[in-house]
């Protein structure tokens, strides 16, 4: 699932372009940190297919 958010943040910033680049890393990179974090904290199968799906 961590590679999967790494190609999906990737995706994004390739489609988003250039535009306000420092603004939209951080955003981007902010947005993939938490969801790592919420998935290594998760204790649950049920806590991971909740993230599965907000993912």
């Amino acid at each position: 699932m961590f590679e999967r958010m790494d190609k999906y943040r990737n995706y994004q910033y390739e489609q988003l372009g250039d535009t306000n680049e420092d603004a939209l890393a951080t955003r981007l990179l902010t947005d993939c940190d938490i969801d790592k974090e919420r998935l290594t904290r998760a204790q649950t199968l049920d806590e991971i297919a909740d993230l599965r799906e907000q993912f």
